[in-house]
This record gives structure tokens, C-alpha cells and sequence, in this order.
């Protein structure tokens, strides 16, 4: 075997980001040109280190290039046994003539997806369905028999399409449009709910990756819709900032609806730190309005602790 066929496998198997930089059909030999190739096609770069310690590029690239059907990380899932808000909202429970909500809650997410097909529409654009429900629970509250205040349930269905595109310093890995269905599953005076179509750009640079999603609502027939004015207070817009900075991660989502007249919205600030193996802790600060469906229209603040099993990206 020459010289330049030892590289090649090499490079294969010490550092596998050379595959996108090295051909394998350079290699003449047949024999050696089929073991490159075996060699790339059991490359999976993610493997070799834990999604905590990838940076925003390899994420990217982690999702990217997930196989068809395969579950992959999408929102954070945690648990958090602190959830502590500065007031409640009784108003939409008033009717039910229930005990007063307590202010400490838990406050908990599951969420996922996964890619449903490949490169329909060409090299580079995929269709990926994600699943994301998040549950405030009045564990604490006796007098409620610790009953689940809110849950809400949010599947999305979107075409992501790789892209290159160089803004500033960072640079925009995908671009994603899709559709989301949001609702809390409650019926007449507690039913909250919304359709969109979005667009979704993802950017990154060294340890920063920033994403912005701005979307529009499917108007729903007036005396169907019970939350006509979500838009003004839950927003029109979102945008995410992470950061990775060794074993922390830094994440600020903010929303806003985009009016200058009456400006509403919402910021989030998380830090996740290590806590025991993969599992990690997180405190989580909360101001704005809707955090959940139930209280799009109430301004709240709240401070939640607790541990992250997946964060960002």
C-alpha cells in the first residue's frame, strides 16, 4: 500500500471530519478504494463525543444527519421541582369554583423528533416531525389534590434545507419552514389553542449559534377561536441565543410581537451546569406573557430549578 492510501485511512479513522475534505475514489487500487469507502460509511463523528460536549456546528451536523425514523434531541427535556411564579392566574378556573392555585409548582418538558424522510426534494432538504409537551403540575397544592394545572401539547412538521450562507462572523447551517399545531387539550372556557406557519434560521459561530423563527397565524373562524389576540402577547417572533462555554450552556429565547405601539412579549434566561453522569441542573428565569397557553394574556415572573436531561439544539 503507497504512501498516499495510508493517509487517506488514517485520516479516515483518527479524525473523521477529514472525510468531507478526502475522495475515496482517488484511490485506484479497488480493494483499498472499497475499504475507504466501508471506512466513511462507519464514520459517525456525534459517537465519539457526547452531544454535551459538541459545539453548535456539530450539533447542527448531528441532527443533519440522523437516519430516517431515528428519535434525536429537539427541545430541552427537564424537570423541575421549582417552579416558583410572582402571581397566579386564577381568572380562567373562576367558573370551576376550585381551590386557589399555588404559586410553587413543578414545572416539567418532554420533547423530540425525528426525520421522516431523506433529501425529498433534493440534496440537503429533509422533513422532520417534532413532538414538544410541556405540564405545570400543582404538586405542592393539597387542597387541589396536586392536580396538573396546564399541559401543553405542540407538534410541528417542517422541510429543513441545508444551506451555507455567511452573515457577519456567523454562518446560517439550515433554513426550516414548516407548520405547528399548539393547544392545551382543555374544552369550552379553558380551551387554548393556535396554528402557524414558520420559517427558521439557524446560525453559528465557534460556540455561539443563534436562531430565529419568525412565523404567521392560521386564521381560525371567529367563533371557534378561543384565544383571537394570542399573537399580541405570545408574539409573532422568536429568537435564541446559546452559548458553550466548557461544561455550561447559556440559552436567552425571547419573543415579541413586533408592535411598537404595545410591545409584548417575553424573555427566558437558562444556564445549565453539570450535575451527576448526563444528567445536568438548570435555573431558568421567566418574564413575559405565555409561558403556557392557559396564561398567554397574564404577565408573569418565574424562577424554576431543576435538572435537564437534554438542552439546547
Amino acid at each position: 500500500m503507497n504512501t498516499k492510501k495510508l493517509i487517506i485511512l488514517s485520516c479516515l479513522v483518527i479524525h473523521p471530519v477529514y472525510a468531507e475534505q478526502i475522495s475515496c475514489a482517488d484511490i485506484p487500487d479497488e480493494k483499498v478504494r472499497l475499504q475507504c469507502y466501508d471506512e466513511l460509511s462507519r464514520q459517525d463523528y456525534p459517537k465519539r463525543k457526547s452531544l454535551d460536549a459538541l459545539l453548535p456546528r456539530e450539533r447542527f451536523e448531528y441532527l443533519r444527519n440522523r437516519e430516517t425514523f431515528t428519535l434525536s434531541p429537539y427541545e430541552p427535556i427537564y424537570f423541575m421541582p421549582v417552579a416558583y411564579a410572582n402571581k397566579t392566574n386564577e381568572e380562567p378556573f373562576l367558573a370551576l369554583n376550585q381551590p386557589a392555585l399555588e404559586k410553587l409548582e413543578v414545572k416539567y418538558q418532554i420533547s423530540t423528533r425525528v426525520k421522516i424522510s431523506d433529501k425529498i426534494l433534493g440534496e440537503g432538504m429533509d422533513v422532520w416531525f417534532g413532538y414538544t409537551q410541556k405540564t405545570f403540575w400543582q404538586l405542592y397544592n393539597n387542597d387541589l389534590s396536586a392536580a396538573f394545572r396546564e399541559t401543553d401539547y405542540k407538534p410541528e412538521l417542517w422541510i429543513s434545507c441545508k444551506t451555507g450562507w455567511e452573515l457577519f462572523e456567523f454562518t446560517n447551517r439550515f433554513v426550516d419552514v414548516g407548520i405547528t399545531h399548539e393547544s392545551n387539550g382543555q374544552s369550552e372556557l379553558l380551551s387554548r389553542s393556535w396554528n402557524r406557519v414558520f420559517v427558521r434560521f439557524g446560525l453559528e459561530y465557534d460556540r455561539w449559534a443563534m436562531m430565529f423563527m419568525p412565523w404567521i397565524r392560521i386564521s381560525e373562524n371567529a367563533d371557534d377561536d378561543d384565544n383571537p389576540d394570542i399573537e399580541e402577547y405570545a408574539g409573532k417572533a422568536e429568537f435564541r441565543v446559546y452559548h458553550k462555554r466548557e461544561t455550561h450552556m447559556y440559552a436567552m429565547v425571547v419573543r415579541n410581537n413586533l408592535d411598537t405601539d404595545i410591545n409584548r412579549g417575553s424573555v427566558e434566561f437558562n444556564v445549565v451546569f453539570p450535575f451527576e453522569g448526563r444528567l445536568k441542573g438548570m435555573l431558568q428565569y421567566f418574564n413575559g406573557y405565555g409561558e403556557s397557553l392557559i396564561d398567554y394574556d397574564k404577565k408573569m415572573r418565574r424562577v424554576s430549578l431543576g435538572l435537564v436531561l437534554i438542552d439546547w439544539l
